[in-house]
């Protein structure tokens, strides 16, 4: 995971540098904070060991819980995988004629 998020946070910092201030990964362990923090990207710890979650409800619904406490609160968001590479910038492609668009 840390190296596909690496490798999705440094094609944004290249291609799109303006959208990196917006970049945030969600990461599932301190390792994975620290390693992505030390390459100077921003994280937000959701701790699933301390928690004691169920890893396939964390891997198959998370994304959802995010997406809607993100319009629940009237934030602009793109959720993606970390396996995504960006070339340009992604939201340039939206043609902003609907609240939610979702690509899998």
């Amino acid at each position: 995971f840390v190296q596909q998020a690496l490798n999705f946070g440094l094609s944004l910092r290249r291609h799109v540098p303006e959208l990196e201030r917006r970049f945030l990964v969600i990461v599932l362990d301190v390792a994975a904070q620290q390693e992505l923090r030390d390459y100077g990207f921003r994280t937000l710890l959701h701790d699933v060991v301390a928690g004691g979650w169920d890893m396939n409800d964390v891997v198959w619904k998370f994304r959802w819980q995010v997406i809607l406490a993100a319009m629940r609160r009237g934030l602009e968001l793109a959720v993606a995988d970390s396996d995504v590479v960006a070339f340009g910038d992604p939201f340039a492609l939206l043609a902003g004629d609907a609240d939610l668009e979702i690509a899998t």
